[in-house]
């Protein structure tokens, strides 16, 4: 039997003494299992069976070590990805915030545009019955006033209430009509016209050329000119004049017609209806 030899421990740090302690744990089963062993004819013997267990510690560590780098590997990719995440997460928040911004603006212009759409409600309300009564006054100045292209005149009002009246149109459309109107209505009361026209004058019809002097007086001359005459709104008859008018009647019909050039006449107008 060969004894166990002896081992005299190396001088050193703790943690040597502490590592050599357990290298010389470690080996004791080996020397043991040596020393238990026969001589030289089982040497062969004994190396097998401690270069399998040290291949197979080996192995398993290389293996271990090969899981470790690629979880380093793993790892870093990972962090990667998380940090991309994170600047992802930023940039959304910046742009949820954003929107959040753009959305509560959004939300005070509906806001206003409804304000706004009540008033218009409001306004479109109260502005019916006003147009209407333009429309009812544009008619009664019409049947009133000088009797000149009067039923043109009441047509077109005719057409314009008619417009007001309808709930189909908006009430921007309908004023702005009216509006139109008011402007035609208004516009008469400037410039001269001259136009033929058959009329009643003292229970008989005669064909004349009737001269309008805006909305202030209405003048007539027979085409043989021999008689003159003018509208009496107080009794709302064509009446003849004097035929010592009939010259300044048949100047008057003249420039109108833009026939002569026009000069100051002395015309009866009379009293202005109102």
């Amino acid at each position: 039997m060969r004894k166990a030899p002896w081992f005299r421990w190396g001088r050193g740090s703790g943690r040597n003494v502490d590592l050599n302690k357990r290298r010389g744990i470690l080996l004791l089963p080996i020397f043991a299992l040596a020393a238990a062993l026969p001589g030289p004819a089982s040497s062969e013997d004994f190396a097998s069976k401690i270069k399998k267990p040290v291949e197979k510690g080996i192995a398993v560590r290389l293996a271990t070590q090969e899981k470790e780098d690629k979880w380093a590997r793993e790892r870093e990719k990972r962090i990667s990805e998380l940090s991309m995440l994170e600047t992802e997460n930023r940039m959304l928040m910046d742009k949820r915030d954003a929107l959040l911004s753009e959305a509560g603006k959004k939300r005070e212009t509906v806001a206003e545009l409804e304000r706004k759409r009540s008033e218009l409600s409001k306004i479109a309300r109260e502005m019916q019955p006003f147009l209407e009564s333009l429309c009812r006054r544009m008619a009664g100045i019409v049947e009133s006033g000088y009797p000149f292209q009067r039923e043109e005149r009441r047509q077109k009002v005719g057409e314009l209430l008619s417009v007001v009246e309808d709930p189909g149109t908006g009430i921007s459309e309908k004023f702005r009509r009216v509006m139109e109107g008011l402007f035609a209505e208004a516009g008469y009361g400037n410039g001269i016209e001259v136009y033929s026209r058959r009329i009643e004058v003292e229970e008989s019809e005669i064909t004349a050329s009737v001269l309008r002097l805006g909305r202030v007086a209405l003048f007539f001359l027979s085409p043989d000119g021999k008689r003159s005459g003018f509208y009496d709104m107080a009794e709302g008859a064509y009446k003849f004049l004097p035929e010592a008018f009939n010259s300044r009647i048949a100047g008057a019909v003249a420039m109108g017609e833009k026939r002569r050039t026009a000069e100051i006449l002395e015309l009866p107008l009379g009293r202005i209806g109102k």
